[in-house]
């Protein structure tokens, strides 16, 4: 299985949402209460919040490839640019 790391596009806010949302859903369970866990979804809000943190120069998301399919994500925040604290790493259900 071949797998690849690069930068994610903002076209593909709501397929980072989605695995995100599994990932949540499958590393939390017992931990964090169920309803919380079952009620993540991909609003508009939400992939429109990705949408411009992943086009921001100042953020990023990285995504993780397998098989040609997303199977993991990584928000990051360049060092020196100046961004208000949090711009990069708010997160949203």
């Amino acid at each position: 299985m071949n797998f690849s790391v690069r930068m994610g596009e903002p076209a593909e806010a709501a397929d980072v949402l989605r695995v995100k949302n599994a990932s949540w859903q499958e590393a939390y369970r017992g931990v964090v209460p169920d309803d919380f866990l079952d009620g993540l979804t991909v609003t508009p809000g939400a992939v429109a919040h990705w949408q411009g943190m992943m086009a921001d120069p100042a953020c990023g998301v990285v995504v993780g490839e397998a098989a040609g399919r997303s199977s993991g994500s990584a928000r990051t925040a360049r060092r020196g640019t100046g961004s208000p604290a949090g711009r990069c790493t708010r997160s949203t259900r």
